[in-house]
């Protein structure tokens, strides 16, 4: 009787893991998609892809949420400080629906306003271990260098052919149609690699940092938005503070 016991605990480990996996995936998928996909063809070139890939895959994220609940028949929910607000904030969205101009136009944008919110409540509840956070940060600063680079061949003129069509002008925008947008995608992986930098000592690593750091800096100033580097300042120091707790 214990060794069946015994069994059914390992196969339920076996399916949370298998559930935890599946939702660190979607989650570095959003990651990495949200910033690359475009439709060229499409005459908002930029936005209606990107929100179409964040409704999805945060979708994808409940549903095997919802399995991992269902099938270890155990729901727990993680307390955090955050949760009323972000909760009272999803609520006011849900009952702006009553008052709204436009009832239809708002109810098909509540999912991407409530996307966020949800995917904030996947990841306290799913991920736990630090070394799923430094996958998501490093993959992050990864990302991060990729668009730095490409920010540089821009501002040099060297891009695809039919962002000059769709665009009308030269300028360093990334793949987010706006260089404030890809000023504003930049000021978040930045503070993570210059804190990584100063914090951990692997050589090799601190290389890999610093060359993203360079290449995404240099992309920030070729935005020439003010903003952004007011910004960027803030970002760093909560950052500065989060690494030095996990670096403990």
């Amino acid at each position: 009787m214990n060794l069946m016991e015994n069994d059914k605990i390992v196969l339920k480990n076996n399916e949370e893991t298998v559930y935890l996996k599946i939702i660190e995936l979607v989650i570095l998928a959003l990651i990495f998609l949200v910033p690359l996909v475009f439709y060229p063809y499409c005459i908002t070139v930029f936005l209606p892809a990107k929100e179409l890939v964040v409704e999805f895959l945060t979708l994808i994220a409940l549903m095997f949420w919802g399995l991992r609940i269902v099938s270890l028949k155990r729901f727990s929910f993680q307390s955090s400080p955050l949760n009323l607000p972000i909760l009272s904030f999803m609520m006011i969205g849900i009952f702006s629906l009553i008052w709204s101009s436009s009832f239809f136009i708002s109810l098909k944008g509540l999912l991407l306003f409530l996307s966020g919110p949800l995917l904030y409540f996947v990841v306290i509840n799913n991920i736990k271990e630090e070394k799923q956070i430094y996958r998501f940060l490093n993959f992050l600063i990864l990302l991060g260098g990729f668009f730095g680079i490409y920010g540089i061949l821009q501002y040099n003129g060297i891009d695809f052919s039919f962002w000059i069509r769709n665009i009308g002008r030269q300028q360093v925008f990334g793949l987010f149609g706006n260089i404030n947008y890809f000023a504003e995608y930049l000021i978040i992986p930045l503070p993570v690699a210059i804190a990584s930098f100063f914090i951990f000592r692997n050589k090799l690593y601190k290389t890999f940092v610093f060359f993203s750091i360079i290449t995404m800096g240099l992309s920030l100033i070729f935005t020439f938005t003010r903003g952004s580097y007011l910004a960027l300042g803030g970002f760093h120091k909560c950052n500065v503070f989060a690494f030095s707790i996990l670096a403990r």
